[in-house]
């Protein structure tokens, strides 16, 4: 991509998604087999991204792949605990870009479905400053999130 002449009439966007995989072994310590999965992880990613958008000049492909570990404090990575997507809690620091938002309810994680289920049976109260996003509403307006 052309960046100077792009950057004139363009403004950039940034696109994140995410993937799992899974590795035998710990991740956390200095294990040879986890690191070759990983790299081959990231090269995979790299290599799908260039190709999907080679002939778009609109598109530059970054490259970078970061990796965090769910079950780790600070990874901010959980599943709800009604379907198992995974999920990040965007009122912790360091939500995870390209997961959905979930949220804590007493002590266990919903994703924004279940939430929203949740809080439209009556199951849970609805949030102060929350408001569901219905058809027909003039803007689509969540809680202080921007959901």
């Amino acid at each position: 991509m052309d960046s100077s002449a792009e950057s004139a009439t363009a403004t950039p966007v940034l696109a994140t998604t995410s993937i799992i995989f899974h590795v035998h072994g710990d991740p956390y310590a200095d294990n040879e087999e986890v690191t070759a999965v990983m790299e081959s992880v990231a090269e995979k990613l790299r290599a799908v991204l260039a190709e999907a958008f080679a002939g778009d000049p609109g598109v530059e492909v970054i490259g970078a792949v970061s990796f965090r570990y769910p079950g780790q404090e600070d990874a901010n990575v959980y599943r709800c605990v009604r379907c198992g997507d995974w999920l990040t809690d965007s009122k912790l620091p360091s939500p995870c870009d390209g997961l959905m938002p979930g949220y804590l309810v007493n002590g266990e994680y919903l994703c924004t479905q279940h939430f929203e289920i949740a809080v439209d049976s009556g199951e849970i109260p609805m949030p102060e400053g929350y408001r569901v996003w219905r058809s027909g509403d003039e803007a689509d307006v969540g809680d202080e999130r921007g959901l």
